[in-house]
């Protein structure tokens, strides 16, 4: 299962903008984000953003992309994207990402990426 703030960090991964953005659940399903994609949940384990990439999750947590960007764990503890962005939990609810953003759970169905 993804949380509100995984879609988030997938979200500015996929724009592939350093812009700050929320993201926040719909009553009829899904996520829309501010910064032009939304996601809709495919299976417990893969998502489908409006760009038509697919992101899934292996049972190991790592992330899986149709789209051709991989990602791996860093020898820092981050997850580090072939777009050239890591990302790095700083406490449990707050993520720093190399490009400046700074992404947090805002309440249970909003987060955000904002400027650090």
């Amino acid at each position: 299962m993804f949380s509100i703030l995984e879609v988030a960090i997938l979200s500015m991964i996929l724009s592939g903008k350093a812009e700050p953005f929320f993201c926040r659940l719909r009553e009829e399903g899904g996520t829309v984000c501010s910064n032009g994609l939304s996601a809709a949940l495919l299976a417990d384990d893969t998502l489908r953003f409006t760009n038509f990439t697919e992101v899934s999750k292996d049972p190991d947590g790592n992330y899986r992309f149709s789209n051709g960007i991989t990602a791996w764990h860093s020898a820092a503890g981050g997850i580090r994207f072939s777009t050239g962005i890591s990302v790095r939990r700083r406490s449990y609810n707050t993520f720093d990402a190399t490009n400046g953003l700074v992404c947090h759970l805002g309440s249970q169905d909003i987060a955000a990426c904002d400027r650090q």
